[in-house]
């Protein structure tokens, strides 16, 4: 039979005491029950389950889990299953808030009319870059990310550390304003202004 031996404080908060029976014959939805039963029977055949599941608490919220079942060996012989679920609801909106900042932001960077570079300020590596940059340069977002800063300015640019001295200056003082010198998609040297800040971009 599939009864309920141990239940986690939340496990009880959620669904009530399932130990005085039957999975099948408890008072949980039974979408719920079907979808236990399938899993279960997936563990106790010898399967590890992992997936994310959907539950609505007791205080109808949707909450979102990810649930972990495994079958429980003694001398080679399956004689449970262990099911863990961890609630991941507040990562999952943090995740989606941010890929909706992330479109808004990139919405707004592509419409941007004035050519706007992102580069490493350790390196001077190209990472970014808006559709302007692409039509002022001459050159594909692919040709302009991975690309050194420097290789946009004439070769007679003073450099430092393998960036322009003029990237070197904005980085310390963002703040700053810098009229520099740079190679247009015509491939002549045209004289503009540059106004840069710094941002830090956090690992995932």
């Amino acid at each position: 039979s599939q009864r309920m031996i141990m239940q986690s404080n939340e496990s009880l908060r959620m669904w009530g005491d399932l130990s005085t029976t039957e999975i099948a014959d408890t008072q949980v939805e039974p979408e719920y029950i079907q979808a236990w039963m399938t899993i279960n029977a997936r563990a106790l055949s010898g399967e590890v389950d992992v997936r994310e599941l959907a539950y609505v608490n007791p205080e109808g919220d949707l909450r979102r889990y990810h649930a972990v079942v495994a079958p429980i060996r003694h001398n080679e012989e399956i004689i449970g299953i262990l099911g863990i679920n961890i609630d991941i609801t507040e990562r999952i909106v943090a995740e989606e808030s941010l890929r909706e900042s992330e479109g808004r932001s990139s919405a707004l960077f592509a419409a941007v009319s004035d050519p706007v570079l992102v580069a490493d300020r350790a390196t001077g590596i190209l990472v970014e870059c808006n559709e302007a940059a692409e039509r002022y340069f001459g050159r594909s977002r692919e040709q302009l990310i991975g690309l050194p800063q420097r290789e946009l300015h004439p070769a007679e640019t003073p450099q430092v550390e393998g960036v322009t001295e003029d990237f070197k200056r904005v980085v310390t003082d963002p703040e700053l304003k810098e009229e520099v010198r740079l190679l247009a998609a015509d491939g002549k040297v045209r004289n503009v202004e540059v106004t840069a800040s710094t941002f830090e971009i956090g690992e995932s």
